[in-house]
């Protein structure tokens, strides 16, 4: 066997480690097993203030400053849309390389464009659903009972008080 790397293989290894890692993280994140590995410190720069030193008035604590009172946004380059963007880059590009005749640079142009579409696709359910910046659990409510009616009655308390709130002109 000779050493040759040919385009359908670096798009099957793009797409083995990028479904792979996103498999693990699933199943780690499902477990609750927590993996901390060392970084670089970051922070805004400017005006802006950085990680625990005094920020301005309404910051989030974490560098940036929020809008309209909201915690800062999710970036859209994190390990999760990068693990998105290798796997529908790599099955794109092993599937169009290994069963059709296009040209290698249209076909990697086609596989750029569902690497950040399928990325998109999971940033958006990542920061529309998952992160949810209307709907934080108070902490009262995992100690309300522990059981379904009361979290309702918790949940549906806070709609009716913020509905109010809105309704009345008062800042949330």
């Amino acid at each position: 066997m000779t050493g040759n790397m040919t385009w359908a293989d670096f798009y099957l290894a793009c797409f083995a480690v990028g479904f792979l890692l996103s498999a693990i993280s699933f199943i780690a994140g499902g477990l609750r097993w927590h993996l901390h590995l060392p970084h670089f410190p970051h922070g805004g720069g400017g005006h802006m203030g950085s990680g625990n030193a005094p920020a301005p008035h309404g910051s989030a604590g974490n560098g940036t400053v929020p809008h309209a009172g909201r915690a800062a946004p999710v970036s859209p380059f994190n390990f999760v849309t990068l693990t998105a963007f290798l796997a529908w880059f790599g099955g794109t590009g092993f599937l169009i390389t290994r069963f059709s005749s296009i040209w290698f640079a249209l076909g990697l142009l086609i596989s750029l464009g569902a690497g950040l579409f399928g990325a998109g696709i999971v940033f958006l359910f990542l920061t529309r659903v998952l992160i949810s910046h209307e709907e934080n659990m108070d902490s009262a409510d995992l100690f309300a009972g522990r059981d379904t009616p009361n979290l309702w009655r918790a949940q549906r308390r806070r709609q009716c008080t913020r509905k109010r709130d809105r309704d009345y002109g008062v800042a949330l």
